[in-house]
């Protein structure tokens, strides 16, 4: 009975999630993308120059799987292109707090949850989008 570590359990389900990549929309690639730089940040910590190399690769398989979404009305997949986008935006913050110390005001409110919108990120995969649960507009 023999333990697995921690990157060989992220690898495990990487390679996993890659059999999904045949699938036409590129969903597959993209979790399994997302399991590269969970992979990274486990083996070698923030530190590490493949963590931005790995970042970049996510943001642009999501961004190429969301131009191929047929249909935008798939829950499943458009809760997975959030998901990754939430772990760059979290990788993304991690890279510039370690940059630079992160100042903690008190007095700043929570910042509101605010849904996403394939549309206003199709040409640009770094702006944050506004409207995804929006099916009126």
């Amino acid at each position: 009975d023999m333990e697995f570590s921690i990157t060989d359990t992220i690898d495990q389900w990487r390679r996993n999630a890659y059999v999904l990549s045949c699938s036409p929309d590129r969903i597959g690639i993209v979790i399994s993308k997302a399991f590269e730089l969970l992979m990274v940040v486990a083996k070698n910590g923030i530190g590490n120059e493949n963590l931005k190399f790995a970042l970049d690769s996510l943001r642009w398989e999501r961004f190429l799987a969301i131009d191929q979404l047929n249909d935008r009305e798939d829950s499943l997949r458009t809760h997975v292109s959030l998901l990754c986008e939430a772990l760059e935006l979290t990788m993304s913050s991690v890279i510039e707090c370690g940059r630079e110390q992160p100042r903690f005001d008190e007095s700043m409110e929570p910042m509101p949850i605010v849904s996403a919108s394939f549309e206003s990120t199709q040409h640009d995969p770094n702006i944050i989008r506004n409207d995804i649960f929006d099916k009126t507009g």
